[in-house]
């Protein structure tokens, strides 16, 4: 067999208005107990869970995501991504982003 088969449907994904975007997809493997920063991002992030597990903590709230599951925020919300569970956690990530603003930000809201 050639090619691939979509196996999810991640989103919609919410863009505000720019002139050109950049799409940032990574493959990211982390260890239970690892997370991000606290950061926000100018366009949409979305990720695909292949193993493991994760919570996304933002001013929302929490929410967790398991392997063959999907998960979503919108623009400039800040967020600190944590591994949970006993296993590392490998997922593909999707920033899409306006080009003329860096992909990440630090950011000072401090998770409850």
């Amino acid at each position: 067999m050639l090619g691939g088969h979509p196996v999810s449907t991640i989103g919609p994904l919410k863009l505000p208005p720019a002139s050109s975007y950049t799409a940032v997809l990574s493959y990211a493997v982390m260890r239970p107990g690892d997370h991000s920063r606290v950061h926000t991002h100018p366009g949409p992030e979305g990720w695909y869970m292949i193993v493991g597990e994760q919570c996304l903590e933002t001013p929302a709230g929490a929410s967790r995501a398991r392997a063959g599951e999907t998960m979503t925020v919108p623009p400039n919300v800040p967020m600190k991504l944590s591994v949970t569970g006993t296993m590392l956690r490998k997922s593909m990530v999707l920033v899409l982003h306006d080009s003329s603003l860096p992909r990440g930000t630090p950011s000072s809201w401090t998770p409850p």
